[in-house]
């Protein structure tokens, strides 16, 4: 492949990244039920973004977060299980077994039923998505044949939108019904090697997928399940990864890789309505992951130096930086408190940020 992909180090080993989740498809898709009236009724802190706790999280390897609209409990995947972190005390309350093999990175939540679907990966086996009741905690059914590499959440229908591939063709978006888990459709991507990134845009249904080796994000119908566009930014050479939709502008933001720079590297603003960049945001260096509030419609974009970029959802420009340990990793935004939950897997912590 000729694509710059992430280079592990031995502090930092390389993990198949999954992000709407949560990282980013599942960051996204726990931003589906806010409104601009819940918006109206939160107000930011005076003394802007900082941290105000950290949860330790063991020796599992943190790798992917994301937040339930409905109860606010946070997910968190390690290679012993999903550890459920409560909204409210940002405690770490329990942790959740998943049969047969390890989380690997997903951990997305329906802000339909409150579902948590997790990619289960078995070295040399099958790559199935599990479901999970948000209830009981228990597993209520296993979507066999597919390679999840990021999951994301339809407000207006709920359903659920599969990425699949990761260097594996063909690539594929699997369309599953959020009540039955049933597989509705499969829509082949244009650009079917390396799609990595899946986010749904609330305002529009259409769904945005990034494809790091071609360089472009793919843009389907959420009415026809059909591509309808392909965006291109010849500006930079950095490949599109992560990539998050703000519930308040519909704007999406997309991250951009380029692994063996280690510099600061651009966040393409895509327009919701005319699907053209429209503005483009140097942050820190590998940028893997992106979260939209959606409370504020403020971006969250870690990178690999352990900050963590705040651009404003109005100017687009970065309004503040977070220092949240020694590799920031993946992010998600709790639609109910505002609060931000970053994954840094060197320190097997999450640091919680206010504002």
């Amino acid at each position: 492949m000729t694509i710059v992909r992430f280079h592990p180090t031995a502090a930092q080993p390389f993990r198949r990244l999954r992000f709407a989740a949560p990282a980013v498809a599942a960051a996204v898709a726990l931003a589906l039920l806010a409104t601009p009236a819940s918006a109206a009724r939160w107000a930011k802190p005076p003394w802007g973004p900082k941290v105000i706790a950290t949860i330790s999280i063991g020796d599992g390897g943190p790798d992917g977060v994301s937040v339930s609209p409905l109860t606010g409990n946070v997910y968190v995947t390690t290679n012993k299980g999903l550890s459920v972190v409560s909204g409210r005390t940002n405690k770490v309350i329990g942790t959740i077994k998943v049969p047969g093999s390890n989380p690997f990175g997903i951990a997305a939540v329906s802000p339909v039923t409150g579902d948590i679907y997790v990619a289960s990966w078995t070295p040399g086996g099958a790559d199935d998505l599990l479901v999970i009741s948000g209830r009981t905690h228990k597993v209520i059914a296993t979507i066999a044949d597919v390679n999840p590499v990021g999951v994301a959440f339809s407000p207006k229908t709920g359903d659920v939108y599969v990425l699949n591939n990761y260097g594996y063709d063909p690539g594929t978006v699997s369309v599953i019904n959020g009540k039955t888990n049933k597989l509705i459709t499969t829509i082949a991507l244009p650009d079917s090697s390396n799609s990595v990134g899946v986010a749904v845009s609330p305002l529009s249904g259409d769904i945005y997928v990034t494809s790091d080796e071609s360089g472009t994000v793919s843009v389907i119908s959420g009415r026809t399940d059909k591509v309808i566009d392909t965006i291109t930014d010849r500006t930079f050479t950095n490949a599109p990864y992560g990539v998050a939709v703000s519930p308040l502008s519909g704007n999406a933001y997309v991250t951009r890789i380029n692994a063996s720079s280690g510099s600061r590297e651009p966040v393409s603003v895509i327009s919701g309505k005319t699907n053209k960049i429209i503005a483009s945001v140097l942050v820190g260096p590998a940028p893997f992951t992106i979260a939209v509030s959606p409370l504020t419609g403020d971006v969250y974009v870690p990178d690999s130096t352990g900050h963590v970029s705040v651009i404003s959802g109005q100017t687009n420009k970065v309004i503040a930086t977070v220092r949240v340990g020694n590799s920031a990793f993946n992010v998600a935004v709790s639609p109910r408190t505002g609060e931000v939950y970053v994954v840094d897997p060197d320190n097997q912590k999450v640091y919680v940020i206010i504002g």
